[in-house]
């Protein structure tokens, strides 16, 4: 599992908490009726308690009860070393005056707590239906101070998964209060599933994704925004330059097309909108010229020509800016300039995929370099 963190509420509390508010008992808590596991608490890089449940053994429902140290109420606790509360609502707790200036870590849904019943308590909580997370400050003085009580709640979004584990953080350090979420950013999928097409390219000071059909917007900072979806999966998004903002093209072999259009610079959060409202190349079928059976994959030269990888029909099609038609060469065979991009049967895939595999690439000098994948070899052709 690789994960990425992100740092949240960074403009929240510009400046530390001072006094009586920014004092944090050292209490911790685990809430919500879902799972948590793998516990951590540290100061600086030195770890004063972990816990991953694994010794627990018991079996407990209702009444408030204290073991090894953790006190759980209304809980199900199940021995793979995971507390899970099911419906019903629970509280795991731990204290040790000890603590001060301390960070509390651990996989959780939905959320966790720093501090007691008096001074600043901190709450870091997801909210999966609105995508986003909260961070809820707590400020209860005791009497003899004489101060106010406050509360805040604070909201970032962010793209969740339902059931899917995060790894989250909460700290007040010299009363500086950091929180986090450390979230997976690959995993492996089931064996046997039809296969997962994602692609990932620069757009100005974005990033353009797709997976599969899905198409997202990323900031460099990792937050996604959900966008327009293509008729079908993507094989390939390509990114070239253009005088007023970005050339793009998407790829959609099963829909036996490529779509090209032009996204503003002032849009690019918004590129898939722009793509599908352009001008494409298909999707018309078949071996004749400028037809298409398969686009796999495809790359532009210099001169704004369009090569496409026509990997149903074995060969490279050429297309001028405005998607016509110029040439095309190549067939199937192992000779020089023959390609074989597979059998395109399905067999051995779910879904209907077809057992086509190629690329295609143009540098800047107009050169054309074709991977035929099973005649395992590049090709490469003057411009």
């Amino acid at each position: 599992m690789i994960v990425q963190e992100h740092l949240l509420f960074t403009d929240a509390f510009p400046a530390p908490l001072a006094g009586a508010e920014g004092e944090v008992l050292g209490e911790i808590a685990l809430l919500g009726g879902s799972q948590f596991d793998n516990v951590a608490v540290s100061t600086g890089d030195r770890l004063l308690f972990a816990e991953d449940f694994s010794a627990f053994t018991a079996s407990l429902e209702g009444a408030t009860e204290a073991i090894h140290g953790w006190e759980f109420s209304t809980l199900y606790f199940l021995n793979s070393g995971r507390l899970n509360a099911g419906a019903r609502q629970s509280v795991a707790r731990r204290v040790d005056e000890a603590w001060q200036d301390f960070r509390l870590e651990a996989d959780v849904v939905p959320f966790i707590q720093i501090g007691g019943d008096t001074f600043s308590r901190f709450t870091l909580q997801f909210d999966i239906a609105n995508q986003q997370v909260l961070l809820n400050w707590d400020f209860v003085p005791p009497a003899e101070l004489g101060l106010e009580a406050q509360h805040q709640t604070f909201t970032a979004p962010f793209q969740l998964l339902n059931g899917l584990f995060y790894r989250m953080s909460l700290e007040v350090v010299d009363g500086q209060v950091r929180a986090a979420v450390k979230s997976p950013v690959l995993w492996a999928g089931v064996k046997g599933a039809a296969a997962t097409w994602s692609n990932l390219v620069a757009l100005g000071n974005s990033l353009a994704c797709t997976v599969n059909e899905q198409a997202y917007s990323l900031t460099p900072q990792g937050q996604a925004t959900l966008l327009s979806s293509f008729p079908s999966r993507v094989s390939e998004l390509r990114v070239w330059e253009a005088g007023r903002g970005h050339n793009m093209g998407v790829c959609l072999p099963e829909q036996n097309q490529i779509f090209l259009g032009l996204v503003p610079a002032t849009k690019e959060s918004s590129w898939s909108t722009f793509i599908r409202e352009a001008g494409s190349i298909g999707p018309r079928i078949g071996p004749e010229q400028g037809y298409l059976f398969y686009p796999l994959s495809f790359g532009v030269g210099p001169d704004g020509r369009v090569y496409v990888l026509d990997a149903g029909n074995g060969r490279i099609v050429v297309f001028d800016q405005k998607g016509r038609y110029v040439t095309q060469w190549g067939r199937r065979g192992d000779g020089p300039g023959e390609f074989d991009f597979g059998r395109g049967d399905n067999s051995g895939y779910l879904n209907g995929d077809l057992d086509y595999a190629g690329s295609l690439a143009v540098d800047s000098q107009g050169y054309i370099y074709v991977a035929d994948e099973v005649n395992k070899r590049i090709q490469k052709f003057a411009p």
